[in-house]
């Protein structure tokens, strides 16, 4: 494993099993791990730092094949939470909180359950510990034909429909257009390996009582990518679980409603830290 500098936004690298991984470190205090969604990057978390520099030191990580991170090798979501223990490793941080939304809520639970010792609490937004449904699997191996043949300007209606609420495309389009961007350059071949290990997950449900952390649940009411239901499971399934649900908010939660979030994040967080 390789450490190395980057460039004048103060990130580094580290290099896992041929895999580069970018990712910032701000702040000073307890550190808080943050996963960002599918199709995203690090700046997905951009109002959360902010928030939470002052009291956290903060990792924001790029999840392989997105953002600063290189080009995805073939992979499944245990070689993601491994990815970001390379991260936390390369900073010698033996616990922290972990935070994920979507995808990196997934790797965060998986995370719970491979190496509990690494994880003081869990904040996971918009994600689930289900196998995605079959129907949802034959939808994705239509967009990625139509992805690779044509590219993404073809999808990228349906993409924004899943990842924003509909009150938010009718109410912030400048937000859509900011993130319709970062969604239109997207490494095809990391984006589709990706995918591939989304939609080759294994259900966890049945063990999610075997992760005895703390745990904040949030989740959107206008989630299209993945439904309410499925982070109100999450949340009861969970033994020590907080649930909050947020209204006229979509999948990327984070930025739709980010005082919201922050507000929720932080109170619970601060909780953590004051026991």
């Amino acid at each position: 494993m390789e450490l190395e500098p980057t460039d004048s936004r103060q990130g580094r690298q580290v290099i896992r099993e041929g895999q580069t991984l970018y990712y910032e470190v701000v702040g000073q205090g307890p550190p808080i791990l943050l996963l960002h969604s599918f199709l995203c990057n690090l700046d997905l978390w951009e109002h959360q730092v902010e928030a939470l520099r002052a009291d956290f030191r903060v990792i924001a990580m790029d999840i392989r094949g997105h953002g600063r991170s290189g080009h995805s090798l073939p992979h499944s979501l245990d070689d993601l939470v491994d990815d970001a223990l390379a991260v936390l490793d390369a900073e010698e941080v033996s616990a922290a909180h972990w935070c994920g939304l979507s995808i990196g809520g997934m790797i965060s639970i998986r995370a719970a359950l491979k190496v509990p010792q690494r994880v003081r609490s869990l904040v996971l937004m918009n994600t689930d510990a289900g196998a995605e449904d079959r129907r949802v699997v034959w939808k994705h191996y239509g967009l990625e034909a139509i992805a690779r043949l044509f590219g993404l300007s073809l999808v990228k209606k349906s993409v924004l429909s899943l990842m924003f609420g509909r009150t938010t495309r009718k109410q912030q389009p400048e937000l859509l257009r900011r993130w319709e961007d970062v969604f239109m350059t997207l490494h095809i071949p990391s984006m589709m390996r990706t995918l591939h290990a989304l939609d080759r997950r294994k259900s966890l449900a049945s063990e999610l009582g075997q992760i005895h952390r703390p745990a904040l649940v949030i989740h959107g009411d206008e989630d299209r990518a993945l439904p309410i239901r499925r982070g109100r499971l999450l949340a009861d399934e969970l033994p020590r679980a907080e649930w909050r649900s947020m209204p006229r908010v979509g999948h990327l939660s984070c930025v739709e409603a980010p005082q919201e979030v922050n507000r929720h994040l932080l109170g619970f967080l601060r909780n953590q830290e004051s026991r």
